[in-house]
């Protein structure tokens, strides 16, 4: 019987670590729309006002135009444009591997794992509440796939003292995969120590760790109209 020849290996032609859209952005809304969505964001900010409980960020939000009144932040239409045509239209999310920096601009396609789930599943050991094992697991099995980009801060370790979670989620990551380091904004003494273990980890002075951000992390609002503390000094801090 004939050997089977050897199958020459697949070259593959998809760099899955810097992925761009094919197609341009899809109109699923038409342009009126989306003027009138716009429109009715600005009433909101400018008329109704987001309830900003943090003092510090309410007297930086007035020193760059914004109207305040007690917890309440007024935003001018002209303040919220401005910030629009001020924002980066293109930046670099570093990464411990420079080979694994994300170029983010328009058009870029970005994958990560969500975010905030407190539980962990599999065939195994079925569901049960996050611990410092299987966050390992999840940053490895993250680090083993090109398409996704960046790291997750989940599921959260239970299992780990709430003072020290943060700093052990840092360290997992930084140990077991070298991609885009995301971190929980959840007060400025756990960001500061965050920073300086980041920054500490991967060698950088501070000129370095200042120019280009290391890490990325999510701010929500607790309703829709409703920033709190931790996630308005969160704002601040990054």
């Amino acid at each position: 019987m004939a050997r089977r020849q050897r199958k020459t290996p697949m070259v593959r032609k998809t760099n899955y670590g810097q992925l761009h859209h094919a197609l341009g952005p899809q109109s699923v809304l038409s342009e009126d729309n989306v003027a009138q969505i716009h429109e009715n964001a600005l009433h909101v900010l400018q008329e109704l006002g987001i309830s900003v409980l943090l003092p510090e960020a309410r007297e930086l939000l007035k020193s760059a135009g914004a109207q305040v009144q007690d917890h309440m932040v007024f935003f001018p239409c002209e303040m919220v444009e401005n910030a629009l045509e001020t924002a980066p239209k293109r930046y670099f999310m570093r990464a411990p591997d420079s080979a694994k920096d994300q170029d983010i601009f328009l058009g870029r396609q970005l994958f990560a794992s969500s975010g905030g789930c407190p539980n962990a599943f599999d065939r195994i050991r079925g569901r049960r509440p996050g611990d410092l094992e299987s966050y390992r697991e999840a940053i490895q099995l993250q680090q083993s796939f090109d398409i996704i980009h960046k790291l997750s801060p989940a599921p959260e370790p239970q299992d780990v003292p709430i003072h020290l979670r943060h700093l052990a989620m840092v360290e997992t990551q930084i140990a077991n995969a070298d991609k885009a380091l995301a971190i929980y904004a959840r007060g400025r003494a756990q960001v500061d120590q965050m920073f300086e273990l980041i920054q500490s980890a991967l060698g950088l002075s501070d000129d370095e760790f200042h120019a280009a951000p290391y890490c990325s992390t999510v701010i929500n609002t607790n309703s829709p109209r409703l920033i709190d503390n931790p996630m308005a000094q969160g704002l601040i801090d990054f």
